[in-house]
């Protein structure tokens, strides 16, 4: 994976983190993330591991 800021290489947190919010249907739901760190510049971004999880709780 390369850095959207730099093109530097990026480098997996072994930290997984969470987001939760509310879905379509009114549940309260969430997802786990992945962080990123670059090794260049220091950017970090953060991805969800189901970014559908808040079309009632499709997999």
């Amino acid at each position: 994976m390369k850095c959207s800021k730099c093109g530097g290489d990026m480098l997996k947190s072994y930290v997984e983190g969470n987001f939760s919010a509310e879905r379509e249907d009114k549940v309260c739901d969430g997802t786990v993330t992945n962080k990123y760190m670059c090794k260049k510049c220091g950017y970090i971004e953060e991805y969800a591991e189901n970014p559908n999880f808040y079309k009632t709780g499709k997999k």
